[in-house]
């Protein structure tokens, strides 16, 4: 057997990969590696239980450093089962997982994908926070980050009412001029806090705020509308949403 490696990390997505192998998208610390998984497609299969989706695993591979790295054996640290029985959090999880795998991860990124995961096996609202944390952190690292310094078209710091996407940041009552409908004090704290935050502030943010469905999509679409980047699993997101 060559030289191996072993990894940590949690999988992204499985690809069927010619007649019965699959293609794994592993979210490490800093990295998302390829990894081909012989003969998983087969019911037989030893590394089957290995490779579901949203597992948090360890891997025993062959690591190379151009193509794809080869899978040899591994086991399960946790499984999260119950995301999969639910089809609006396996759902979140999948556009989660696509925007991940699009922009690429980090040690923050990985983690709030890992809270968020934790969150909704246990049932726990406070999933949402964590995903639009996760978001939010991508907005930013791509540049695409709302003015919520002030009024994006006047610098004004008081009398601000609502965020507007074609503008890019918050605005005033004034340049609003009832465009766009006026969001509470506590949303427009919200939203700001959510931009605001460094990784310390976590934990406060999490205790403090509330965020909800609604709040994950409006930041999945405004990556969307910033850099055209269609996020194919939104749509049955969409489509789950109404049946609830």
């Amino acid at each position: 057997m060559k030289p191996t490696t072993e990894v940590e990390g949690i999988v992204l997505s499985v690809q069927d990969y010619r007649e019965s192998d699959g293609i794994i998208r592993l979210l490490t610390q800093d990295k998302i590696l390829s990894i081909l998984a012989r003969g998983i497609q087969k019911q037989t299969s030893k590394n089957r239980m290995i490779t579901a989706v949203f597992s948090h695993v360890r891997y025993t591979i062959e690591q190379k450093e151009h193509g794809l790295s080869l899978l040899y054996y591994g086991n399960v640290i946790d499984s999260h089962y119950k995301i999969m029985e639910d089809l609006m959090k396996s759902s979140i999880c999948f556009v989660l997982a696509e925007v991940i795998t699009r922009f690429h991860g980090n040690p923050t990124i990985y983690m709030l994908f890992d809270k968020c995961l934790k969150e909704f096996q246990n049932d726990d609202a406070k999933a949402y926070n964590y995903a639009c944390l996760l978001l939010a952190q991508i907005i930013q690292k791509e540049g695409i980050a709302p003015f919520v310094d002030g009024c994006i078209l006047c610098k004004r710091k008081d009398h601000l009412e609502t965020l507007s996407v074609t503008d890019g940041g918050f605005l005033c009552t004034t340049c609003n001029h009832d465009r766009i409908l006026p969001r509470s004090k506590q949303e427009m704290i919200q939203i700001r806090s959510l931009f605001k935050a460094n990784e310390k502030d976590f934990t406060q943010l999490n205790e403090m705020f509330a965020f909800n469905l609604d709040d994950f999509i409006f930041w999945v679409e405004w990556l969307e509308k910033c850099i055209h980047f269609n996020v194919s699993s939104l749509k049955f997101l969409k489509s789950v949403q109404t049946l609830t």
